[in-house]
């Protein structure tokens, strides 16, 4: 029940931002505009200094929220846009518990390559690229998912999709 409620959440948070939907790429934003500084990784960086306190995200030891204090972030500069795409991101991350990582980092590489890698979303559906597998399905009965993690693990590969150009199958 817990992983439908993280679920509804996550997909809510996604749905809701309007940077997403303006084409941002939150690792490539990431990636080039924190990792300099901090974690090469946004999850690293969420999770060891970032938590959430109810719906807000504050940077642990600190009382504000996360989008407040990056808009004073020293070389930080982000747009309105770019802050959305940031705290949801962080926030979806969190949200997720660590899932993808305590599951499945032991056997595939990081999320966002293995979407972007070897799954196409089409019509609403995370399919394989190269099969058509309905991956929903598949994870099923892989990697002792249960079916609210197979479901939260099916939304984080649409994250990773979102926002990236996917080539045609081949």
């Amino acid at each position: 029940m817990l992983r439908a409620i993280i679920f509804i959440s996550m997909a809510v948070a996604l749905s809701s931002s309007p940077a997403l939907s303006q084409g941002i790429d939150p690792h490539a934003l990431y990636e080039e505009r924190c990792a300099g500084c901090h974690a090469p990784h946004a999850p690293d960086l969420a999770n060891e200094s970032l938590e959430l306190r109810g719906a807000q995200l504050v940077a642990k030891g600190r009382d504000k929220p996360l989008d407040a204090f990056l808009q004073s972030h020293r070389r930080t500069e982000l747009s309105t846009d770019e802050l959305d795409v940031l705290v949801t991101h962080f926030s979806t991350i969190l949200r997720s518990g660590g899932l993808y990582r305590d599951k499945c980092i032991i056997c595939h590489e990081r999320a966002r390559e293995f979407a972007r890698t070897y799954l196409i979303e089409r019509e609403n559906r995370i399919l394989g690229r190269y099969s058509d597998r309905d991956i929903e399905t598949f994870l099923a009965g892989h990697g002792r998912l249960d079916p609210d993690e197979a479901i939260t693990i099916v939304e984080i590969f649409s994250r990773q999709l979102d926002n990236f150009e996917q080539p045609a199958k081949p």
